[in-house]
C-alpha cells in the first residue's frame, strides 16, 4: 500500500479465495468497526513467505517464542497463523490470518507496538535478509468504517479471487516485515526514544510543551506531526486525533493511555 496522504483513500484488498472472503465478510457483519474500533487487514506475499520459510528452516536456533513449529517444520501457513495469533493476544479478536478486529483505540496502539517489536526481532530480520530485496511478508491497512463490499472477479481473471474494498487510513506501517538492517547504534537510539516517549507525551497532554510564537505559521503544521515526531505511528495518531475531535491535548492523553496500559 503506497502512502496515500488521505484517511479516506479506498484501497483494494485481495483475498486468495471465495471461502476466505466469505468468512471475512461474515465475521465483519457480526462486529462493529468504526473510527473508535478500527480493524487491521493483512495481505500476505506468498513468494516472500516461501523465501522466508526456507531461511527460517535453515536457522539452527533463535526462533521467536511465538513460533509454533520447530526448525524444519516452519511453513507459510504456520508463519501467518503464528504472527496473527501473537498479535491477537493484544487485540479484540481475529478472523483467520488476514484480520484483527474489533480493537479499541488502546488495543490498536498495543498492536502497533507489538508489530514494531516483531519487526526488529533479530531472527525475523536475519530471515528477511534472505528474502528478495524489495519484498515484504505482508502489507497491512487500518479499516475504520462500515463500507465493506466484496466484488466478484472480472471474466478475464484466470485465478478466481475476490477483492475486499475497504475505506482505510494509511497506518504509517504499510509493510509488516521489511528488512531494516538496523545497526546497534540505531537500536540504542530507538530504545532511548522509547524510554523518553511517555514523559514527552505526558507533558504534551498537560499542555506544558512550549507553544510556538504568534509569528510562526503553526497552522501550517498538522496537529499530529508533533506526536508522530515523538515516535508514535502516524496511523495510530491520525485515528485517535480524528476520534478526539482534532484536539491535540485529548489525543496526547489517549496515546498516553496506550503507554500506561
Amino acid at each position: 500500500m503506497q502512502p496515500n496522504g488521505s484517511p479516506d483513500c479506498v484501497e483494494g484488498f485481495s483475498l486468495p479465495d471465495v471461502e476466505l472472503a466469505s468468512k471475512v465478510e461474515a465475521y465483519l457483519a457480526g462486529i462493529e468497526v468504526t473510527d473508535h474500533n478500527p480493524a487491521i487487514l493483512f495481505s500476505w506475499d506468498n513468494e516472500a513467505l516461501e523465501e522466508f520459510v526456507q531461511a527460517a528452516n535453515s536457522e539452527a536456533d533463535g526462533h521467536p517464542l511465538w513460533f509454533s513449529q520447530p526448525r524444519g517444520s516452519v511453513s507459510p501457513s504456520s508463519i501467518t497463523s503464528d504472527i496473527i495469533g501473537y498479535l491477537a493476544q493484544l487485540g479484540g479478536g481475529r478472523c483467520d490470518h488476514v484480520l484483527l478486529a474489533p480493537n479499541s483505540l488502546i488495543q490498536y496502539g498495543h498492536l502497533q507496538e507489538r508489530l514494531q517489536y516483531m519487526q526488529y526481532d533479530e531472527f525475523m530480520q536475519k530471515c528477511m535478509s534472505s528474502v528478495t530485496s524489495g519484498k515484504t511478508l505482508a502489507r497491512n491497512m487500518c479499516h475504520a468504517t462500515h463500507s465493506i463490499i466484496l466484488e466478484n472477479p472480472t471474466i478475464r481473471q484466470i485465478t478466481k479471487m475476490l477483492v475486499l474494498r475497504v475505506r482505510c487510513v494509511d497506518d504509517g506501517r504499510e509493510l509488516l516485515l521489511e528488512r531494516h538492517g538496523a545497526d546497534e547504534q540505531s537500536v540504542q537510539v530507538a530504545e532511548l526514544k522509547r524510554n523518553n516517549l511517555s514523559d514527552a507525551v505526558a507533558l504534551l497532554a498537560e499542555g506544558k510543551v512550549k507553544e510556538q510564537s504568534s509569528g510562526e505559521a503553526k497552522d501550517a503544521v498538522n496537529g499530529t506531526d508533533e506526536l508522530v515526531a515523538m515516535g508514535f505511528e502516524r496511523g495510530l495518531v491520525q485515528v485517535m486525533y480524528e476520534s478526539c475531535g482534532k484536539d491535540e491535548r485529548l489525543t496526547a492523553n489517549a496515546l498516553l493511555q496506550t503507554l500506561e496500559s
